[in-house]
C-alpha cells in the first residue's frame, strides 16, 4: 500500500513537472495541495490563518485595556489568547491582575493552574486545577482532567488513569483520553486493556460528528499506528 502511494505521488509529480515545465514548481504545487487537503480532511498541520486572527484580536484587546485598565473581561480574554500562544508568564500576570471575586471562579482558577504548571510550579498548579473541578466537575467538558492526568504519568500512573476516566465521564467522545488510557494500561502491564482502549478509540471516532473529527484525528492516527505495531 505504501509503495502504491509513493508511486502515485511520483507519477503526479512527473505530470505536474510536464505541465509546468519546472520540477520545483511541481513540488510546490504538491505541497500546497497537501496542505489544503490536510486542513480540510486530516487536521495535522497548523492553520496559517489562526495566528493572524489571534494577533488581530490581541491588538484590539490591548487597545481596550489601555483605554479601560480595569476591564476584567478584556484582561481575561487576552490571558486566554496568551495561553493559546503558550505565553504562560504574560497570561499569568493578567490572570493575577483580575479582581479577587473573578479569580475565585473555576474557569480562572483552572487557567491559573495551567500557567503555574507550565512555569514550573506543578504542585500549586495541580491544587488550583483540582480546586476548579471540585467547584465545577464538568468544567470545559473534562479538559482539566486531561491536563491533570499528564502530571503523574511517571510517578503515579494509577492516579493518571483515574483522571482520564474522569475526563471520559464528562466527554465520552474524547479519543485523546482513550489513547492516553491505552498508553497507561501498557505502562502498567495490562496489554489486553491497552488494546481494548485503542480499539474503542477507533470505534468512538467512527460516530463522531464531522465538526469534532478534526480535533480528534491525531489521536486516531496514533491509535492505528499502535495497533498495527501490535500485530
Amino acid at each position: 500500500m505504501a509503495a502504491l502511494k509513493l508511486l502515485f505521488l511520483f507519477m503526479t509529480w512527473r505530470l505536474l513537472t510536464a505541465v509546468f515545465g519546472n520540477p520545483w514548481l511541481a513540488i510546490l504545487v504538491l505541497l500546497v495541495a497537501y496542505y489544503v487537503l490536510d486542513r480540510r480532511y486530516i487536521g495535522l498541520l497548523p492553520s496559517f490563518r489562526r495566528p493572524l486572527r489571534r494577533w488581530r484580536r490581541m491588538t484590539e484587546l490591548k487597545r481596550t485595556i489601555a483605554q479601560s485598565p480595569h476591564h476584567a473581561d478584556a484582561r481575561y480574554e487576552l490571558a486566554g489568547l496568551y495561553i493559546e500562544r503558550k505565553s504562560w508568564s504574560a497570561a499569568q500576570k493578567l490572570l493575577e491582575s483580575l479582581p479577587d471575586s473573578v479569580r475565585e471562579s473555576p474557569e480562572v482558577r483552572y487557567d491559573e493552574g495551567v500557567c503555574a504548571v507550565e512555569l514550573g510550579d506543578a504542585d500549586r498548579g495541580e491544587r488550583l486545577m483540582r480546586s476548579a473541578v471540585a467547584q465545577t466537575p464538568n468544567l470545559r467538558y473534562g479538559e482539566p482532567y486531561l491536563r491533570l492526568a499528564a502530571l503523574h504519568v511517571k510517578d503515579r500512573p494509577e492516579q493518571s488513569l483515574a483522571d482520564l476516566h474522569e475526563a471520559r465521564k464528562y466527554n465520552e467522545s474524547s479519543c485523546q483520553a482513550l489513547y492516553r488510557m491505552a498508553s497507561l494500561y501498557h505502562r502498567l502491564g495490562r496489554p489486553a486493556e491497552a488494546t481494548a482502549a485503542l480499539r474503542q478509540c477507533l470505534e468512538t471516532y467512527r460516530w463522531l460528528p464531522r465538526f469534532r473529527r478534526q480535533t480528534e484525528r491525531r489521536w486516531v492516527l496514533l491509535a492505528r499506528l499502535r495497533l498495527l505495531g501490535r500485530r
